[in-house]
């Protein structure tokens, strides 16, 4: 805690951008024993896609290798393999889990912790799961003023370790940042495009100050509509996103069809299981709660692409009913 009270330029524990440390404190693992038994809970209240929320998946029983002081350094120690494995061994051990009846996924980890015993390990579990890993800027020096405990090159090498070993790696970008200029913009689209070959899908969010931050007292940026660097970066994400869902069109996939498209109700949003886009289906109204087949015809955009139920494979919903 002392060598991390503060970062390089002052910024505190973690990114400057991040709300995390203040909101939460440092990192904390819950006994792999009640997290078991949650999941069990929402099984039976029906959930079928239950994702393992953290700020870093590999942060997971760490703090157990530095009590009682409190986990701050995102390098040191490594990850706990004993207390991971443990977890990862309790949740697939679980009926419906080990059936593929409910699929788990990860949500996020950081390039600091990933290496190939780790990537391993995650690939062992979570093979086909999507992963995201914050990249913010394709710049070091610009990726050091702002606080990142790991470089872009970190970042390229942790992506394709997870890939290697079956991951669906999804990478962050921050746009507007401070100490954002026309030299960081380049660099982010030289890494971006590297990074292309082995992600899922690009993330792009818009700099805020948050209260609590190192960046608190910054001017929110202008977006992206108007400031041509940030709108740049935003383009390529999605120029690239585009590029990845169109090579989805004519497959088939399992989803769950659920409730109406807020913004159309000719169309349901169905979840692709175990992991995709998020689909719209026409007048699929009918098919609420329903597990499909769906075969993906066209692309709406970057986020969201169209498709048609082909079989209708079981009732979630009405399964759900009769275990409450």
């Amino acid at each position: 805690m002392l060598e991390r009270l503060t970062c390089p330029l002052n910024v505190p524990p973690g990114c400057g951008y991040c709300s995390v440390p203040a909101l939460y404190g440092p990192s904390r693992s819950r006994n792999p024993e009640a997290i078991i038994e949650e999941i069990k809970d929402m099984i039976r209240y029906g959930v079928t896609r239950i994702v393992l929320s953290a700020s870093d998946i590999l942060d997971y029983g760490r703090d157990v290798l530095v009590e009682p002081a409190p986990l701050t350094d995102p390098k040191h120690p490594p990850p706990n393999i004993e207390w991971l494995r443990k977890l990862f061994n309790g949740i697939f051990n679980i009926d419906e889990v080990s059936k593929n009846e409910v699929h788990v996924f990860l949500e996020n980890t950081k390039a600091s912790l990933v290496n190939e015993t780790t990537a391993k390990l995650l690939g062992e579990y979570f093979k086909g799961s999507p992963i995201h890993i914050g990249c913010e800027t394709g710049s070091i020096n610009h990726a050091i003023l702002i606080g990142r405990p790991s470089t872009p090159k970190d970042v390229i090498e942790a992506t394709k370790l997870l890939r290697k070993y079956g991951l669906k790696p999804y990478v962050y970008f921050i746009h507007g940042l401070p100490g954002q200029n026309i030299e960081t913009v380049k660099k982010t689209l030289e890494v971006m495009d590297i990074l292309g070959k082995y992600v899922e899908k690009f993330t792009v969010y818009k700099f805020t100050p948050i209260p609590g931050t190192a960046f608190e007292k910054y001017p929110s940026p202008p977006s992206a509509k108007v400031d041509r660097l940030s709108r740049a970066i935003v383009e390529e994400a999605r120029k690239m996103n585009m590029k990845f869902k169109k090579q989805l069109i004519g497959k088939t996939v399992t989803a769950v069809i659920v409730n109406p498209y807020a913004k159309n109700t000719e169309y349901n949003v169905a979840y692709t299981l175990p992991h995709g886009p998020v689909i719209l289906v026409k007048n699929a109204r009918r098919y609420y709660g329903f597990k499909a087949l769906v075969k993906i015809s066209n692309v709406i955009s970057d986020r969201l692409v169209m498709g048609e139920v082909l079989k209708v494979l079981s009732n979630v919903r009405l399964r759900a009913l009769k275990r409450k």
